[in-house]
């Protein structure tokens, strides 16, 4: 899996002079169908620790990944993990496509969009 970090967002203000971050608490981050679903939470985790309300959202296509918020009804129809967590130690939501993983031990089917 790829993040797309704050180095990352830096590089691109400072060559294109546009904030391209997808917003606060929000992480853009490239998946593969090889990725574990359990990986991906615990990258997903990682990215949100210490943060109050946090995001990360997945797409297998670089292409697909948006430049910001809001998503875009492509963008949507494009994603492949989500997970949102209401801070340290509160609640958290696990969304995956489950064509790309299929059966995931972990987390909830996305709903198929049209």
């Amino acid at each position: 899996m790829r993040s797309i970090t704050r180095d990352t967002i830096e590089r691109e203000d400072r060559s294109t002079h546009q904030r391209s971050s997808p917003g606060a608490g929000v992480h853009f981050v490239l998946v593969a169908p090889g990725d574990s679903p359990q990986a991906l939470v615990e990258r997903a985790r990682g990215l949100c620790s210490g943060e109050g309300y946090c995001r990360v959202q997945g797409w297998s296509d670089a292409s697909a990944v948006p430049s910001g918020l809001p998503l875009t009804e492509d963008a949507r129809r494009a994603l492949r993990f989500s997970f949102v967590a209401a801070g340290t130690g509160g609640a958290e939501a696990v969304f995956l496509d489950c064509r790309l993983f299929p059966a995931p031990a972990i987390g909830t089917c996305l709903p198929a969009r049209p």
